[in-house]
């Protein structure tokens, strides 16, 4: 929907885009939190490397659809 808004400027696929980005940072939080649960008990909280950059990315996966909603609002 984002590539379709960049190529045609409907405004329709730009407010598609954003509900879609919406959608997509509300459904990560669950989504998160089951890796989280599935880490806690089935791997006792071992810190190895992998484990370790899937919180992370699991954080800056949730903080970069907020930074771009706020810029779109606020532009």
């Amino acid at each position: 929907m984002q590539v379709l808004f960049l190529l045609t400027s409907l405004k329709s696929f730009g407010d598609s885009a954003i509900y879609a980005f919406f959608v997509a940072t509300v459904m990560a939080i669950p989504a998160i939190s089951a890796g989280f649960l599935s880490w806690w008990i089935n791997y006792d909280k071992q810190t190895t490397k992998i484990f370790k950059n899937k919180i992370i990315f699991s954080f800056i996966l949730l903080a970069i659809p907020e930074e771009i909603s706020v810029q779109g609002i606020f532009t």
